[in-house]
């Protein structure tokens, strides 16, 4: 089976919205909006972010996704 790219985007992001559920009831993963929006103002300056997908030519990971989790790190070491 193939999906199509919107599909993809949609799908990613009701599992994001379910995974922040998720993690919002623990609330020990998650940091700070400060910190998670100086984050993401980093990683989209970065020339390893892709913008369609938002994801790290790096690590591959979601930006969005990784940028809010207290334990997570840039393999570039940007932040």
């Amino acid at each position: 089976m193939i999906l199509r790219k919107d599909t993809f985007v949609n799908l990613w992001r009701t599992i994001k919205r379910l995974l922040t559920r998720r993690v919002n009831k623990s609330g020990t993963y998650l940091i700070e909006a400060e910190e998670r929006d100086r984050r993401l103002d980093i990683c989209r300056t970065c020339p390893h972010f892709t913008v369609p997908g938002g994801q790290c030519d790096v690590c591959t990971c979601f930006v969005s996704l990784k940028t809010m989790i207290r334990d997570e790190h840039c393999p570039k070491n940007h932040w």
